[in-house]
Order: C-alpha cells, then structure tokens, then sequence
C-alpha cells in the first residue's frame, strides 16, 4: 500500500487565467477509494472474502515509543537532505526526485481511512486494532479453536515469536514469492528446543520494542542462549513463563556485563601502554581500536535486565499500553513539505514549457498551448516575475540554458564518471590487486607539531641522543702500473647541406619522423581487445588470429632457446678441448657480421631444418659459406645427441621478416653479455680473494673505450648515423671491440672459481617466458595474409581489406595497417557504438599527418629541421674546440644561435593527435603493443640520459627562482621526499599555523599484486596434473594445470616445480656433464616452455602489470591529495609547487627489490604534465635533526629507541623516522627557494679550518 500510494504524487493544477490553483496546507480530502478498488482487485484473485480478516494499526503504545521515535527521525532526516539536495541543485532530474519523494512519503490517515472504508463496503472482514496489529493477531490465534489452521500472511517475521502463532506465509527471494514456514521446522534449523527458547531469542535481540544488546545480534544470541540457559521451559501460565525468561535474562546480562568488563580492562590497559609510542600509525590505529572496545564495553554495562520488559510484556502475554504523550506522528508536516517540491517542480516545468511556447518561432493559429500561462512565482525560483499580464510575453524572461558546448562538456563529464566507476568494478575484481584495496593506505596525515605524540616524562628522562656514525677507515689504494690513457682526439665537423627537395618514399618519411619526433611505446591492451574494437570480427574470427600470432611468437621464442643452447654447447665444448679459435674469435669479431650470418643461419636449421632463409643483409660469400657450413656443424652435433629433434614451424609459418628482426638482436644481446663479463668474474674473484690481475686490465680497456665513445659524443649530436644507430642493434654490436683471446681469458677465471661456489652463467641464457617479438608490417601481411594464412586470411579479406590493398598500404603508407587492424578509425569505432582507448583517440599514421599538415609534419620541413639541428650541434663541437685546435687561416669562426632549433608544433586544436604510428608491433601473444613517434617531444638521443639536477644548479640565485615561479617566492609550496627502503616514499609538506601534512607510501603497499601473483604462480607451478590412459602426455598438460580427458586409470604426473628443479647444475669442467645437462633442458623444455607460453600464464603476466600499475596511481593519487591540501583554495593554474628529493644511497636487504626508483619515475612523470617542478636535495643529516626544533632554529640530534622510530629530547616528541628525512629536506627546499641558502643546522662542516693567528 505504501508504493502505491507514493506512486501517485500530487499533481498541480492552473486556474483558467494560468494561475496555479490554491493549496491547502491540511492534509486535502483526496479520495482514495480509487485506490481501495485496486487493493479490492488484488486480494480478491487470491484470498476468499469469508475466511480472510484484514488487520490495521491503531494508535501508538507505549512499549513501541522508540521504536516510533527512531522511525519519525529518520524521516525527518530523509525529507531534510531532500529539501538540502533540491535547493542546491544536486538533484538533475524529475525521476531521481520522485524516486526519493516515494522513499520519504509516510501514507496520511486520510488515505487509510478512505482505503478501510472502501475495502468494508466491499465485503471484507476489517479488523481497526486498538494498538499495533501484532499483538491484536497474536491474542486472536491464541482463543482460535484450532490454532493450526490459522494462516497469517505478513511482511514480519516477528510472528514466530509469538508462541501461538505455528505458522507464517511472508514474501522471500527476488522476485518475490510466497513462501510459508513452521515453527518446528525453523526451531530444528535454528537448533533451539522449545518455543520459549525462540521466544527468549526474539526478546533478546534488537526488535520494535528494545534496543538490544550492543554487538549482540541474532547468530549471537542464539549461541548465548544455547550455552546459558538451563532448567526446563515448559511451563503451563504465561505468568510462569515469563518469570522463567526474566530468569535468564539476568544470567544472559550477568555474562555479558562479566565479558564487557573484562574487555573494558584489557582495552585500558592497552591504550595505557601504547600512549607513549602514539606517533606509530599502527599505534594510533590500535589506540583508535581500544578506544571503540571501551565505548562499546560501556554501552553493553548500561543495559540492565528491565530493559526487556516491554518486549516480555508484548511477546508474552500479547498486551500493549495506550500512549499518554502527543502520540500524532509528523505526517502532515511531511506531506505538506513533499507537496511543496513537487510543486515547485511541475511548476518549473510547466513554466519552462509555456516560455517556449509564448517566445518561439510563429506558431499556426490553430496551435495551442500546452499549459495555460503560470502565474508570477518567486524570486527563489530565478525567474523574474511579470507586472503586467498583456505583456507577459515580452516581459518574461526565460531561463538561460547551457549552450551546446557545455552540454557536451557535461556528457563527456558524466561518460568519464562512468567509465572511472567500472574501471574501478573491474578493478576490484582482478586477481592481483591489493588485498587491502579498500582501505584508504595513500591518505595523507594532518600532524599539529605542538600537540603530535608526546613523550611520557619517565621514558624521556632515559632517551640519550643518539652519536654520529665514524666514518670507515679506507684501504690504502696503489696506482696502476699500466700507462696513462692518452686523451681522445677530437676532429672539426662538416656541416651538412640543407636540403631544398624531399626524398620521396615512407622510408624517407619514416627516417624524417624517426630524427624529429621521440619514439613511444603505446601500451594498447590485448591483442583480442584490440581486434574486437578496431574491427568487424566476431569473437571466434578474433581469436583465430590472435592464436595465428601467437603461435608464430612461441615458434619464435622457441628457435631462439635452441639457437642459444647450440652456440652455448659449441662454445663450452671449443674452450674445453682447446680447439676452435677461429670460430670463438668470430663470434666477437664486430668487424663482419659472421655472427649475425651464423644465427640466421641457425634459426632456419631450427625452423626447418634447412638454411634457405630469406630477407636480412646480403653478406661477403666468403664469410656466408663459412658462417653456413659452422651452422651446419653445430646442427648436426646438437643432432647427433638429440636425435628426436623435429622442425618447430610444421605449419610453415612465414617467419623470414620475424627472423631478420630478432637476428640483430640476439647478436646485440651476446655481445652485451661478453662485454659484461669481465667485470662480473672480477667481482665474484674479488670476494674469494683470487687474483684478477689480468681480467681487470680488460674491465679497464672496457671503460676507456666506453668513456671515450661517450667523450666524443655526449658534447653533441655529431651526425645522423650517430642516432640512427642508438636504437639500431646492427650498429650498436659494430661499436663493441673485443681484444683477442677474449673468451678464453674470462675462461680461465671461471675455472679459478670452486665449484662449491655459485658461479657465474658463461653464455646468454634466455627465459622460458615468451618475450616480445617485434613484427613489422611485412611479417603481419605475409602471417595474416598469406597463401598459408587459411581460413584467417579468408576472414581478413572479408571483414577488413584483401591481399592487395594490404600489400600497397604497407608498401606504401606505412601504419595504416597496423590502424585498420588493431587501432580503428576513430568516427568508425564511434558508429558501432565501441568504446576506444585512449591511445586509440590520439593515434594516427604519419602519411597521414604529411598530407594534412605539411608545413608542420611535411617530409621537406622535417629533413631541414634534422639538418639544422645537427649543424648547431656541430658548431657547438667547433667552438669548443677553438682555444685548444687555432683556426686555419683561411677559415672564420662560426656564428651560431645559442639556442637549437625548435620543433615546428601544430596549433592546439581539441581532439587534436598526438602519435605517428610506426610500422612495428611488439607482442607476446597476448599484450599489443605499438610503436610510434611523440608529435609534442622532439626526438633526444639515448645518451643524453635525463637525470633530475641539484636545486643549487637549476636556481643558482634569485634570478633563476624568480623568473620560474615569480616574484611571491613565499608562496611556493615545497614538499620534501625522502626515499627509501621499506617505506618507498615519504613526503611531508609545512602548513602555516606550525602544522605538516605527511604521507608515507610503503613498500609493502606497493608490493601487494607482486605477492598475489607469486603466490598465484607457486600453486600453478606446484599443481600436479594427472593424465589417463588414452592421453598423451604433453605441453597442453602443463599449460592448463588440469586433468586429462581419460580418468579411468589416471597417472599422477611431476608439477611444473618438479620438472626445473630436475635439470642438474651446470658444472663447466667436465664436457660429458654438460651434455647431459643439455640433453635433459632439451628433453623438458617443450613442458617447461608450454606452461609459460600458454595463454593462462600471459594473461595473468599481463593482469599482473596493470595491477602494479593501478597500484601506483593510487599511490600517486595520494601524493596529488598532498598537494591539493598543501594549495588549498588557490587555482590549478597559479599553483607553484616544488619536490625536493633526497639524494641519499641504499641497498636493499631482502628479496624484495626496493621499488622507490619504478614509483618516483611514475609520480614525476605525472607531476611534469601538472607544470610542477621537481630536483635534488642535499640530505646531509637530514634523518638525524628534529624538524620541529630546526623549525625553532635549535639544532637537537634525535634519539633513536627503537628502528623505525625517533624520539627528541628537547621538545619532547615521538617521530617517524622517514617523516623526519621528509620534513627536513622539505625545510631545506623552503628554506633554498625563499633565501637561497642552507639552514644552519643542516650545513656541511667547511673542508678547510684557516688559522686563527700567523706566526
């Protein structure tokens, strides 16, 4: 009835001269017996008229005041923050505030009487209670002649505490269905023995007529009940039966006021012990903890056993008392305060419908209003009210509506609203991310340094300071023997021509963008995802190609683990035998690329047992043949011990593109590995006290010749090959010169090396993960497009483009491929209604950005650019070189601007793009990813690393601080962070009013997904999967961690753990060992290899890093929530905000990488976008002073009692010890930015003493 009622909302009426019709502040007398021919309706379809009686509540009782009293709060309450919500416009439509309106509407006595007057004349049985219809119906089934026939249909389920009532029909589940319950049955599931004791558990628990038991709800009391109560329930008078629940009643307070009191002891005992150490947020979430522990203990002692006696009076003997108190419940105030908004709503509507009327376009004569003309309203309403009434329609000014722009800014708003929302349901439901997400652990703490964590006077009287660390002693060190390293010769710079024409092409084009723009990464999703969204392919079709790529990635990987084992083998069995110094000086020859011609050749052994692989560089054919017959041997030896070996591509994958990509790099990562050996012997030798003498000759030569590369370089950007070749891997292997002898050398070192002792791995070892294969749009046409391709080509010609039209754009245009297929055209993913990434909105092809804009991103316009910036450059090396190298006479010194050329940028245009697409992809099978070119940042060479600098370098003086944040330097927030080990970053920030805000993020916190996912990856790896006998033992076992199909007789197989824990070490002596030791890897590693290239263990690699991630941004979201209570009420664009981080060393102790580096290159990189600085602070003592004494300039060292915590014993105060390097270097920064200088406190002692007299 109470739905209904709320379903009809009051509606307004006009009088004929369009004013609105007179309201009456009573309750009006609407009939309603409308509404008692519905209910008629209703009841008659399932009830019969003869044997039904229908209950109604009478006047309020006493025993049920607070109950009516908490229920008459919580509506006013309700119609409140309706009234609130209203007025302030939080309310955006008419159905959200008929929704509330039906929540908070109370039906009138005027509406029940109509309904009961109705339903009489019907025919119905009504029965008016005196009080409340419990009792009434409780006292009617008592004095029934047979009890048990008497049905009762209700909403409450207090019925079965009536010990009367045996039966009950209520609505249960959704949708609702009727559902009709016995007291037998309820006790035997509720484990009670008689009804009295359910009848003891309904007076225990929170009801209509009591409050409770704090804490103590029904699961409770019934295990209360169960462990209390004692002697016989049956009993024949309701008198007796209530004597025996008073009874136990006062056993049941007795217990729990016994436990409360117990509680209440431990909790102050507690607090008592922990005041001392309050400035431990664990402390203070304890100390929080006990202080609820007491309230509650407190609240349970003042419940007393007459606190039940109303519930005993109405559950037991059925009785209830008249209210003498004003009994007349608030419903016609509340009425008349709903009646008021929906008036002013309908009123509002029919005003704005009647302003479009009266000032729009002509309308025919025959056309009529919707709504007579309102009448004037109130200034309340922002509508200016009319003075004469024949000119309403020029008088009448309508409410402005937001023009077409902000309408769109409000839908994007509320879309993005929406998407954070299931962003955040998503994220919820993912399987690594952290366990305590929904605590809020990144919030930062408002501190008030006068009244945070004080010190017990007892415990300070026995704090000391704690003393400066000695400095070590250092070892006396003796200069090398060797000669002096002569200097670099240094050579003057032609500058290059500037072209006049464009070269024509997209590989011109591609080197233009490669020169001008910086190259990205784009993170896009999976590579299913990608399909879904950028194309018309169903799910099945979708799937196939992605399985298509993915099987060419673990064919790939798969070569590359045999190709390494092979030359691992050749390698170890040449340096034991003491044979092959032509082929081990080969391999590190960077003077030909034999090496390169070998691991081609090798992969098409690998692949199809044959060395006709196409595409890469054509080589000498001197130094092919030589390379291929050494292939050769290899293969047939890795043949002659593995005999089962099969070809890895039966399907005849076009792999030749995918080869030519990954050879050079396979190159470059074995070359890498020979050049960091050395110095990885050097250390294992020097912790055994062997001599490496010899070996650390070679990590010297290494090192001269590192630095004198970088010499020649890091002044400037010298030429174009010079950056072509920081991301070529070709060319970065050329650069790395190897002396000869190399290998046998760091050989025998190694052999110096016990085998007792870990040693070493000698030769490139790859993971059993499948990595990123890069495939450009050759090797995706020739994949996807194919004669081989099958039914997935078929599905590509159909729903995206054919062969041909494939082939031209990646001849041709290159990225547009790789758009069509996995990114989308923008209004396209728009009209099939799919929502695109983020990325996929900025993304476009670099063809594309030429022909739009070509004095911007023209082929022309960005080779001049290339040229320009290389010709400063070298005129930057030339004058540099004036004073040392005199000018030949004939030539002068070059002028130059003392600026590079900037990058020519496009006006900013919303919607604007921002990324060229490449014509590469990276991908494991699962995550896509694309590269392509920053249009906003200008390409930087990969040695030019990009390292914050010193706060005293960036603003050597005022000048420099006043021209970046302006002449109110006082203004400028600074935040100190001090990173660390276990607390990864801590950051403090002063507040006027002697107040700092701090944050402390944990490594532990940030650490969350890692451990779920390594707790996840342990219980794959240890799960044993069993195969039948018709199975065949497989990779596909281990993949799926299940069971095989045939269970009948089922064999217990070895778990992943097993297996890798089966191959033997490697020992380096004996050749016999490490053939056997190969043998095996090549015997486990399809097993090995299935489980981590299948499909379940990427997908969950990849769930894994956008947990880590998400867990980042919530901690940098917290460091944001640092900076807006830092620049509170000042605008995002007059914020001036500096971080100043510690500049402080450490090494982690445990197995757990430190991530403090991973999460301050997320945050500033998130902070740049922002416009806030960062740089580097001297941290010098800056975890040993009292901030808050610095703060009064007294310099007090800090005790330190315990390890995470500080203590000072000047101003009395407890402190934690990362708080304390952030609050500091935070005081250094401020103190830097407003007067350039250190404070005293904090200041290095002066390296030189002058003499206080002359002698």
């Amino acid at each position: 009835m109470q739905d209904m009622l709320a379903e009809r909302p009051s509606q307004i009426r006009f009088n004929q001269d369009g004013s609105l019709e007179a309201n009456d502040a009573e309750e009006r007398s609407v009939d309603y017996r409308s509404l008692g021919k519905t209910i008629d309706r209703i009841l008659v379809s399932y009830l019969s008229k003869d044997h039904t009686t229908l209950h109604f509540d009478g006047s309020r009782s006493l025993e049920k005041e607070l109950a009516h009293r908490k229920r008459d709060q919580t509506l006013e309450t309700r119609v409140g923050k309706l009234e609130k919500d209203y007025d302030g416009g939080r309310i955006r439509n008419t159905t959200q505030l008929y929704k509330r309106v039906k929540a908070s509407y109370r039906v009138p006595a005027s509406a029940i009487r109509d309904i009961i007057t109705q339903l009489h004349e019907s025919g119905w049985k009504i029965c008016q209670c005196t009080h409340q219809s419990d009792t009434c119906i409780a006292n009617r089934v008592t004095n029934a002649h047979s009890p048990d026939n008497v049905r009762i249909i209700t909403k409450d389920s207090d019925f079965m505490a009536y010990e009367s009532v045996t039966t009950i029909t209520m609505p249960v589940g959704r949708p609702l269905t009727w559902t009709t319950f016995g007291k037998q049955t309820l006790l035997d599931e509720l484990e009670l023995q008689t009804p009295a004791h359910l009848v003891l558990v309904s007076v225990l628990t929170t009801n209509d007529y009591t409050a409770g038991m704090p804490l103590y709800q029904l699961a409770s009391n019934m295990a209360k009940v169960r462990q209390l109560v004692t002697g016989s329930s049956n009993v024949a008078s309701k008198d007796d039966q209530a004597k025996w629940i008073y009874q136990q009643i006062k056993e049941y307070v007795r217990a729990i006021h016994q436990t409360a009191e117990e509680s209440k002891a431990a909790a102050i005992a507690s607090c008592e012990k922990r005041l001392r150490r309050i400035a431990d947020p664990s402390s203070v979430k304890a100390h929080q903890k006990d202080l609820r522990r007491i309230a509650t203990a407190n609240k349970q002692l003042s419940v007393l056993a007459n606190s039940y006696d109303n519930a005993v009076k109405a559950f037991v003997h059925c009785e209830e008392t008249a209210l003498n108190a004003d009994g007349n419940s608030p419903t016609l105030d509340i009425h008349r305060r709903l009646l008021s908004i929906v008036n002013k709503v309908e009123l509002k509507k029919a005003k704005r419908s009647w302003d479009r009327f009266a000032l729009g376009p002509a309308k025919p004569p025959h056309t009529e209003p919707p709504l007579a003309p309102p009448a004037p309203i109130a200034e309340s309403d922002h509508i200016a009210p009319s003075t004469d009434a024949a000119d309403s329609s020029t008088s009448v000014q309508p409410v402005p509506d937001p023009s077409r722009a902000q309408k769109r800014e409000q839908k994007r708003q509320r879309k993005k609203a929406k998407r954070k929302q299931e962003r955040r349901k998503k994220w919820e439901k993912s399987r690594f991310r952290s366990r305590t997400d929904l605590n809020d652990r990144y919030l930062p703490q408002t501190v008030a340094l006068e009244t945070a964590s004080p010190i017990d006077d007892v415990e300070l009287a026995h704090l000391t300071p704690s003393t400066p660390k000695k400095p070590k002693p250092r070892k006396p060190t003796t200069k090398s023997d060797r000669p002096p390293i002569s200097p670099v010769k240094k050579t003057r710079k032609k500058e290059l021509p500037i072209p006049t024409s464009p070269t024509a092409g997209p590989k011109a084009l591609k080197k233009s963008f490669k020169s001008a723009f910086a190259t990205v990464t784009l993170t896009m999703g999976s590579l299913r995802g990608c399909l879904l969204r950028a194309t018309d392919l169903s799910k099945e079709e979708s799937t196939l190609v992605v399985q298509r790529l993915d099987e060419a990635v673990s064919v790939t990987n798969s070569a590359k683990h045999y190709v390494l084992k092979m030359m691992e083998m050749r390698i170890l069995r040449h340096l034991i035998d003491s044979t092959g110094d032509e082929f081990l000086e080969n391999v590190l020859d960077s003077k030909s690329d034999w090496l390169e011609r070998f691991v081609q050749n090798l992969l098409s052994f690998v692949l199809r047992g044959s060395s006709d692989m196409k595409g890469g560089r054509r080589p000498v054919k001197d130094q092919s043949k030589d390379a291929v017959v050494e292939a050769q041997s290899t293969f047939d030896e890795f043949k002659a011990f593995h005999p089962e070996f099969e070809a890895l591509n039966p399907s005849n994958l076009p792999l030749s593109n995918v080869i030519a990509e990954l050879t050079p790099k396979i190159c470059l990562a074995i070359k890498q590995h020979y050049r960091k050996l050395p110095t990885t012997l050097c250390n294992k030798l020097t912790k055994l006290s062997l001599d490496c003498t010899e070996l650390m000759g070679v990590v010297d030569d290494e090192k001269t010749s590192d630095a004198a590369i970088n010499n020649a370089i890091n002044e400037a950007e010298l030429s174009a090959d010079d950056e072509d070749s920081d991301d070529d891997p070709r060319k970065a292997s050329q650069k790395m010169t190897f002396k000869k002898g190399h290998l046998r050398l760091c050989w025998r070192h190694l052999l110096q090396i016990p085998t007792a002792v870990k040693q070493p791995k000698f030769c490139v070892q790859a993971g059993m993960t499948d990595s990123f294969i890069d495939l450009n749009e050759e090797a995706l046409v020739a994949l996807l497009w194919g004669v081989t391709a099958g039914r997935v080509g078929d599905i590509l010609m159909t729903s995206v483009c054919n062969r041909q039209r494939a082939n031209h754009l990646r001849k041709n245009s290159y990225g547009n491929v790789i758009k069509q297929l996995f990114v989308g055209d923008r209004s396209t993913v728009k009209a099939a209604k799919k929502r695109q990434t983020s990325y996929g909105k900025k993304i476009t092809s670099m063809d594309e950005r030429s022909n739009t804009l070509p004095d911007v991103y023209g082929q022309l316009v960005l080779e001049q650019y290339n040229k320009r910036r290389i010709n400063h450059y070298r005129r930057l090396h030339n004058n540099s070189l004036t004073a040392q190298q005199p000018l030949p006479s004939s030539s002068a010194p070059s002028t130059m601007d003392p600026e590079p050329p900037r990058l020519p940028m496009p006006p900013q245009v919303s919607g604007q793009y921002r990324y060229a697409l490449n014509n590469i992809i990276r991908t494991d099978g699962h995550e896509l990813q694309i590269l392509g070119y920053d249009l906003f940042k200008p390409r930087k060479s990969t040695r030019y690393k990009e390292f914050m600098r010193r706060i005293e370098t960036l603003y050597p003086d005022k000048d420099s601080l006043v021209a970046e944040f302006g002449q109110d330097l006082e203004s400028v927030v600074v935040i100190g962070i001090d990173p660390g080990e276990v607390v990864s970053g801590a950051f403090c920030v002063s507040l006027p009013g002697e107040r700092v805000v701090n944050l402390t993020v944990k490594r532990s916190s940030l650490y969350q997904p890692t451990l779920a996912f390594r707790e996840w990856a342990e219980h794959c790896k240890r799960a044993q999967p069993t195969a039948g006998s018709n199975d065949s033992v497989g990779p596909s076992l281990w993949a799926c961690t299940q069971q095989g199909q045939d269970q009948d007789n089922p064999t217990l197989l070895p778990s992943l753990h097993d297996l890798q824990n089966a191959l033997h070490p490697l020992n380096y002596h004996d050749i016999t060992a490490i053939e056997n030791r190969h043998r095996q890897y090549f015997q486990l590693e399809p097993l090995i290899h299935g489980f981590y290239s299948s499909a379940t263990w990427k997908k969950a690699t990849h769930d894994h890093k956008k947990s880590k991630l998400a867990e980042m941004d919530l901690a940098v979201n917290g460091v944001l929530k640092l900076v807006e209570l830092a620049c509170e009420g000042v605008p995002v664009e007059a914020r001036r905000v500096i971080f100043v981080l510690g500049n402080g060393k450490f090494k982690t102790g445990i197995n757990l990488t430190s991530v403090h580096t991973t999460f301050l290159r997320r945050l500033f990189g998130k902070i740049q976008t922002m416009g806030y600085k960062a740089v580097i602070g001297d941290e010098y003592l800056s975890s040993t002073m009292c901030p808050t004494c610095i703060g009064k300039n007294v310099a007090t060292r800090l005790a330190k009692p315990s390890m995470r915590t500080c203590a000072c014993t000047q101003c009395g105060r407890w402190i934690h010890r990362d708080c304390v390097g952030a609050h500091n270097i935070a005081i250094i920064g401020e103190r830097y930015v407003q007067q350039q200088d250190r404070p005293r406190q904090l200041a290095r002692p002066p390296t030189f003493f002058p003499p206080t007299s002359i002698i």
